[in-house]
């Protein structure tokens, strides 16, 4: 079995407020969400890579993910979007606001993100198997979140 996409992109997407506009009769209006599905595909594929047990063709994950595998990984997509945008929009009718401080939303990812990896183990490859063992990628989220004062 394998895991969509759709399911990472999704959790992404609900974690960064990502939900589009809606229209009168409340269907999401074309083209309304801030990141394009494409866009969102190339971040999951990208972090992947970082998970050697797992492979990735097209717009699927293989082996299925676990739970914790999959909020982890949405999470981790969710800081990626995040970080280099710098702004996000909250759109209403006749209206659009810009966020231009993103630290709480950052915060709050890397706290979930540090909520997942704690949960399991599904740590990432980072650097080769002796790094692994010394849990280097739950250190560097741990000084990252102590950094922006994530709880």
């Amino acid at each position: 079995m394998a895991t969509e996409f759709s399911v990472i992109r999704d959790f992404a997407r609900a974690a960064i407020g990502d939900f589009g506009i809606r229209d009168e009769q409340g269907d999401v209006v074309t083209l309304s969400k801030d990141f394009h599905n494409d866009d969102i595909d190339s971040v999951i594929a990208l972090k992947m890579k970082r998970f050697p047990n797992h492979s990735v063709n097209a717009s699927e994950i293989s082996p299925t993910l676990t739970s914790n595998e999959e909020g982890a990984i949405a999470y981790w997509v969710a800081l990626c979007l995040a970080l280099p945008a710098g702004t996000f929009s909250i759109d209403a009718p006749n209206m659009k606001y810009w966020a231009q401080a993103n630290l709480e939303l950052i915060s709050h990812l890397l706290g979930e993100l540090k909520y997942y990896l704690d949960s399991g183990d599904i740590g990432p490859s980072i650097w080769g198997t002796l790094d692994q063992y010394y849990n280097e990628g739950q250190l560097i989220v741990d000084r990252v979140s102590e950094a922006v004062g994530a709880v």
